[in-house]
């Protein structure tokens, strides 16, 4: 899970967009994903496209989405327009391999195990899971830390996921652990990434970027771009298809 918060540029403006269930899916490959996000304050929307497609959000703002993944780095272009014309872009990329898997698990539910089902091999589940709020030039968040920590206490409790819990990290401790996971993931295995903190989209290009903790205002010496981050677990074997 992927919660993506909208780029200092935009939080200037009236509307809020959060998503909240965007998932990080490398393992298995994918064709499509479902996206669950929200808008705040709700009353003030106007209209709300997702891929130039209109969509209808429920009177608390929340929607959701169907997103073909139609390449490696499918991009997601959520537009918010306020009732005064004021518009919020948020945008950033499903990382997935490829197209090529003829099934997906999303879950697997506690005791549900391969004892349970000795002709099906689930692999194990892992998850990279980092919630920051406090920034070292960047304004602090509120409520990132706290879903990162509810996140870690249902995947582990509820369905068994080995989790790495990182709370206010910098651009270093995220890369190593997604080092640690890369060195021992296997063709088997299924790896969930949730990310809840600052954003950034690039004014020139649109690429979408994490902030860490020591992340600084137009320095993106320290940002963490989706593309660099599709392009390190790439490394991984390729097992899909």
């Amino acid at each position: 899970m992927l919660t993506t918060t909208l780029p200092r540029a935009a939080r200037l403006k009236r509307l809020r967009v959060t998503v909240k269930y965007e998932v990080v899916n490398m393992l298995p490959c994918v064709k499509s994903r479902d996206i669950v996000g929200r808008i705040v304050p709700a009353a003030d929307l106007k209209k709300l496209e997702v891929n130039q497609q209109v969509i209808k959000a429920d009177k608390n703002g929340i929607f959701k989405s169907q997103i073909t993944i139609e390449d490696p780095l499918t991009v997601v272009k959520i537009i918010a327009t306020d009732k005064m014309g004021n518009s919020s872009i948020l945008t950033f990329n499903l990382l997935t391999k490829n197209q090529n898997a003829k099934t997906v698990v999303h879950e697997v539910p506690k005791g549900i195990t391969s004892r349970s089902f000795p002709s099906i091999d689930f692999g194990r589940f892992y998850a990279l899971i980092i919630g920051n709020n406090d920034y070292a030039s960047l304004p602090a968040l509120n409520t990132s830390v706290n879903d990162a920590k509810a996140i870690d206490q249902i995947l582990r409790v509820r369905y068994g996921y080995k989790t790495t819990l990182l709370i206010n990290a910098t651009r270093y401790q995220i890369m190593t652990a997604l080092n640690n996971l890369r060195n021992n993931l296997t063709a088997n295995d299924n790896l969930l990434i949730y990310y809840a903190g600052h954003g950034e989209i690039d004014k020139k290009d649109q690429s979408a970027y994490w902030l860490p903790t020591d992340a600084e205002v137009d320095n993106t010496a320290n940002w963490l771009s989706s593309y660099e981050i599709t392009k390190f677990l790439s490394l991984l074997s390729d097992i899909c298809g």
